[in-house]
């Protein structure tokens, strides 16, 4: 049971390790491409399909977020160790043309 324990806590701690922002983030700006429901262990989240320069992802918002397809969307992208992974903004969404 107790190696078991230290096989899960190294796992978790290497996931840890490589997830970890590296840094401050920095401001990004992306597109809107649809709105999801995402499914998990925890329940439902709102997930906004995002398109940053040419790499897509998903974005966790609020269900509050006034959001929608086509939007302008502001981001945090914070680097990692494996990758680069975005966060809502301060922003939030804004529609073409309007500020």
């Amino acid at each position: 049971m107790a190696i078991a324990g230290m096989i899960v806590l190294a796992v978790g701690g290497a996931g840890m390790f490589l997830f970890m922002p590296m840094g401050p983030g920095e401001r990004a700006v992306g597109r809107v491409d649809g709105i999801s429901l995402v499914e998990s262990d925890v329940g439902t989240r709102l997930k906004a399909r995002v398109t940053v320069g040419t790499t897509r992802g998903l974005v966790s918002i609020p269900a509050g977020a006034m959001c929608a397809a086509g939007d302008r969307i502001d981001l945090v992208k914070r680097k990692t160790r494996l990758n680069v992974r975005y966060t809502l903004g301060i922003g939030g969404c804004t529609r073409p043309g309007r500020q």
